[in-house]
């Protein structure tokens, strides 16, 4: 059948996902591309084929209890919510979770990657899960707000993508967010297709499924936004709202996405994450042209 939402099968609006059928009487969409699946109801994590190799995963992190226990109970492949800050942006990272605990859905569990010591300790007395990458003396000085601080910053950059990498190796699924981010919502209705609502709402999401990373934008734009193949892939990508699945794709990403932090680092270059992330991505042998194993 033509599909009522985009009237374009048999090749998805966006151009990823082949063999898009929709079904009007199940009001369910099916994907069958490059091993991406929608899994049956029950089982919603979604991993797809290409799982990442575990080597480098969160057996590499220092991990308070609360994490430890989360990683044991809740093994991976799973959906997760993580957020980052130093003990400077605590009121942020703790006015976070305030949020991400209110939320109603199927997948609520949680972590938060700590850049210094004294943000692992604050999380294991309020019994949250965290994972540092800190040695005793701290990778960033807690009492500074580093983003004020050029080398702080970029190495705060560093320590993020090396964060969710352990995350992403180890098979976990991640929505990872700036700590001044606030969830009014479940998010992962709009990554899950089984969780989506709606007919239409399910087609849009099956066509997410073989995408590997998924990024945000503050650039506003409705004609864009709506445009059934461009979905804003011109405008700048804001890496306060990321999406990543736990595949080999991901973690090749995350992996180029390091290397140009520190050539430009190299370099001299005055330089954040999310530049990097879009120059990455938009530079000549970019993220479209990584080879995955």
């Amino acid at each position: 059948k033509t599909c009522p939402t985009c009237e374009a099968c048999p090749t998805c609006p966006v151009g990823m996902v082949q063999n898009c059928a929709y079904d009007d009487s199940k009001t369910q969409v099916t994907v069958a591309d490059k091993g991406a699946e929608v899994l049956p109801q029950g089982d919603q994590s979604q991993p797809g084929n290409d799982k990442a190799s575990k080597s480098g995963g969160v057996g590499s992190v220092n991990s308070n209890l609360a994490a430890k226990t989360l990683f044991e109970t809740y093994p991976a492949p799973a959906p997760l919510l993580v957020t980052f800050g130093s003990i400077a942006m605590s009121d942020f990272v703790l006015n976070w979770v305030a949020h991400v605990q209110r939320l109603e859905g199927t997948y609520t569990k949680f972590l938060v990657a700590a850049l210094d010591l004294p943000l692992l300790e604050l999380c294991e007395k309020k019994g949250l899960p965290a994972i540092t990458l800190a040695q005793e003396d701290g990778l960033i000085a807690h009492t500074d707000y580093f983003r004020a601080d050029e080398k702080k910053f970029v190495r705060m950059g560093e320590i993020k993508v090396d964060l969710i990498r352990a995350l992403l190796v180890e098979g976990y699924h991640i929505i990872i967010s700036d700590a001044d981010v606030v969830f009014m919502g479940d998010p992962w209705p709009f990554l899950i297709p089984n969780l989506a609502r709606g007919a239409a709402m399910q087609h849009r999401v099956a066509a997410m499924v073989a995408a590997d990373v998924l990024s945000t934008t503050d650039c506003i734009d409705e004609e864009e936004d709506t445009h059934p193949r461009h979905w804003l892939m011109h405008k700048e990508f804001n890496t306060g709202v990321l999406f990543f699945r736990g595949t080999n794709g991901s973690v090749a990403v995350v992996d180029r996405w390091k290397d140009r932090i520190l050539a430009e680092k190299g370099q001299g270059l005055y330089i954040n994450d999310q530049a990097v992330f879009n120059r990455a991505f938009h530079a000549h042998g970019g993220f479209n042209e990584l080879q995955v194993p």
